[in-house]
């Protein structure tokens, strides 16, 4: 029980670490960025009938970073279509004087290569654990398995001009 423990606390961490967020002046933000606002007050109540929650951090892509409005295409909700999971989205116009704060969410490579380490080496102790210690080989009833069938595979030489 304790390997499943380990795989689920690194998949948390690894889930919130992988991500940094840098400030950034709101006019150097440029199309297609991804960036996390922090809104004023009146600019939430503003938004409350286009964003599904009333805080004052929003999450999106640029699409347009115009003189004096900021639009964002901010995801709303997920749905699942015919086994599919899609995120529908919606573009959201913001004054610049609405905008607080600007950040820009950038991927931290030293910790996703860590934790992509640190995931690997807990998956590898699970296997470890289940299938290498105190495996014999033998079924748990001690007689000998199943017999054991091949299929041959032939290999075929195709010659290539000379």
């Amino acid at each position: 029980m304790r390997p499943v423990l380990l795989i689920g606390t690194t998949l948390c961490l690894g889930v919130a670490s992988c991500y940094s967020y840098r400030p950034i002046s709101i006019d150097e933000v440029r199309s297609d960025m991804k960036v996390r606002a922090r809104l004023s007050a009146s600019q939430v109540e503003e938004l409350t009938e286009v964003l599904p929650t009333e805080d004052r951090l929003v999450e999106g892509t640029v699409v347009q970073n115009g003189s004096q409005e900021l639009v964002l295409l901010v995801p709303v909700t997920t749905a699942n279509y015919r086994g599919r999971t899609e995120t529908l989205s919606q573009r959201v116009g913001l004054p610049w004087s609405g905008v607080l704060e600007t950040e820009l969410k950038e991927l931290d490579r030293w910790k996703t290569g860590i934790l992509s380490g640190v995931g690997a080496l807990a998956v590898s102790l699970v296997l470890y654990e289940t299938l290498g210690e105190g495996s014999s080989g033998e079924l748990p009833g001690g007689g000998p398995g199943p017999k054991e069938s091949r299929i041959p595979i032939r290999i075929f030489r195709i010659p290539v001009g000379r």
